[in-house]
């Protein structure tokens, strides 16, 4: 009755890097308590990759030229640090559970806390941002050590650098 049919889906650490962009980008509320509650869980994530998705996104996605990532983050924090009981609570009150207690400041503290220990970059990563705000486009600086298929051609990445050069 059924036929077999496959959905591509983001693997688990694509998802939580994309969160993570998010966060850095937008930070919403709604950012900052996915990250929260991603993080919670636990789980044993490979945070150096989590963290050069999200720098992959950041870069393919950003309007600044050049990016001053350090900026970014520092940006993102700042937005972090305003957000309040009021704002989380009016914003996430569709996503709560009646009995779930939030607390803006444990929040807040926890995501500027880890966005802090992920984003120390290495020389790669500081060489890639570099190298892509020339107009160059180096994924491998990023993702030397993992078999990562097809970024060399990434749609967004090419037409990001032909932006850039042109």
């Amino acid at each position: 009755m059924y036929e077999n049919f496959f959905i591509n889906v983001l693997c688990e650490v694509e998802l939580i890097g994309t969160k993570v962009n998010a966060l850095i980008t937008r930070t919403t509320p709604r950012d900052v308590y996915d990250v929260y509650n991603l993080f919670k869980l636990k789980k044993d994530y490979d945070v150096n990759l989590i963290k050069k998705i999200a720098m992959f996104y950041i870069t393919i996605g950003s309007d600044d030229r050049p990016i001053d990532f350090n900026n970014c983050i520092i940006k993102a924090i700042n937005k972090i640090k305003k957000i309040n009981f009021k704002t989380l609570k009016q914003t996430l009150i569709p996503v709560l559970k009646k009995s779930e207690k939030i607390v803006a400041e444990e929040i807040a503290d926890n995501v500027i806390e880890i966005i802090t220990a992920i984003f120390k970059l290495t020389k790669e990563e500081r060489d890639y941002i570099d190298n892509f705000n020339k107009g160059i486009y180096e994924p491998n600086l990023l993702f030397k050590e993992y078999k990562i298929n097809d970024i060399s051609t990434h749609p967004m990445a090419i037409w990001k650098m032909n932006c850039i050069l042109n």
